[in-house]
């Protein structure tokens, strides 16, 4: 069985919309800061106290207001002048259908297939899902809808040529600052039945980025700090998911599970080894998407975000903060139980339609392919 993962059909998040954001946020704390001091001079019946307080509100005011007015702006812009402001997920996903993966696999899983609140935001979801009818990938499950406060929804999908019997999706509690008002970091499950009682439990997510990560995105992150790593908060909560969802339902002797996602953590970091420890300790699971032939203990990995060209070049730009850009990692991984067979490959789907000169690759994360034995 070949498995498919981390296909990126990116969402609103690239260039024009970060800078929108940083330059949102800014507009809004400055138009805050000078409306609340304008205020407590000009009200003599403030107490200091009440005068102090003020203030600092402004600066958790305009994190809150900021964010959602700026992306808001940019779908106003957007719906005015697309070439300017477009992540061209359309021609993405078009991409995507006339590469020989889709075809080639039988379980594919998506992180950042993003719907929101918006009207006629889903509508990415449905033509993805079209196309992989179309590829033969007939069974799909998608992550729950965003929070009642949040704009957009987890953004994660699993498309399956075999039938999808069960599936669930868990919104993390814990969210980074970043996160809580714009996305849904999130697990999705699914149950693929195999047929003569067999079955693959698939378990993809997309966690938040660390801290160190976002200071190299935005000089905002640099006034914050972490007792607790909010991505290891998070890996703790998907444990906990796992093993409400595997349950009963789980026969160890003919099933199979499956992690897999973009984890958000660098290979090797102590934020991953959180992860792989939890897998291995819990369900035997270990990372297949390290280099060398099965069995092998290497400790090296192939990139699969920040891909560079023959000349150090970023190979994608449109989708990539500056501060990320031209520094290959690796984010993107798969653990399971099951035995590999051959090497895992990375994928780094390219846009071949010359007349598109803004975005070069499928998505800013490379695919990450494996073939078990089931």
């Amino acid at each position: 069985m070949t498995l498919n993962c981390c296909v990126h059909i990116p969402g609103a998040r690239n260039v024009y919309n970060i800078a929108l954001i940083s330059r949102g946020i800014t507009l809004v704390l400055t138009l805050s800061t000078t409306g609340l001091l304008l205020w407590s001079k000009y009200d003599s019946a403030l107490s200091t106290a009440v005068r102090v307080l003020l203030h600092f509100l402004s600066i958790p005011f305009a994190l809150i207001v900021g964010q959602p007015a700026a992306m808001l702006i940019s779908f106003i812009i957007y719906a005015v002048k697309k070439d300017n402001f477009s992540d061209f997920k359309r021609e993405r996903i078009d991409q995507l259908y006339k590469s020989k993966e889709l075809h080639s696999h039988d379980i594919l899983a998506c992180q950042e297939l993003y719907g929101s609140k918006f009207w006629g935001s889903t509508v990415y979801q449905t033509l993805m899902k079209g196309r992989c009818v179309e590829a033969g990938l007939n069974y799909s499950a998608f992550g729950g809808g965003p929070r009642w406060w949040m704009l957009f929804d987890s953004g994660l999908s699993i498309f399956s040529r075999h039938e999808i019997v069960r599936s669930a999706a868990l919104v993390f509690r814990k969210q980074s600052i970043w996160d809580f008002l714009f996305v849904s970091r999130a697990s999705l499950y699914a149950q693929v039945d195999l047929g003569e009682g067999r079955s693959i439990h698939v378990f993809t997510l997309h966690t938040a980025p660390s801290l160190d990560d976002m200071k190299k995105r935005t000089a905002l992150a640099s006034i914050f700090e972490e007792k607790t790593s909010t991505v290891r908060q998070q890996g703790n909560e998907l444990l906990d998911f796992m093993v409400k969802m595997l349950g009963d339902k789980y026969d160890q002797g003919n099933d199979k599970v499956i992690v897999m996602g973009d984890f958000n953590v660098k290979a090797g970091t102590m934020d991953y080894h959180h992860f792989a420890n939890l897998f291995k300790n819990k369900y035997g699971l270990v990372d297949i998407t390290k280099k060398g032939p099965p069995g092998s203990d290497s400790d090296t990995w192939d990139p699969t975000f920040g891909l560079v060209d023959d000349k150090g070049e970023p190979k994608e730009r449109l989708l990539t903060s500056p501060g990320l850009r031209g520094h290959p990692q690796t984010l993107d991984f798969i653990f399971t139980d099951a035995s590999k067979v051959g090497e895992s490959n990375v994928l780094p789907l390219k846009n071949d339609d010359p007349s598109q000169t803004l975005w070069q690759l499928v998505s800013d994360h490379a695919a990450v392919e494996c073939k078990i034995a089931c």
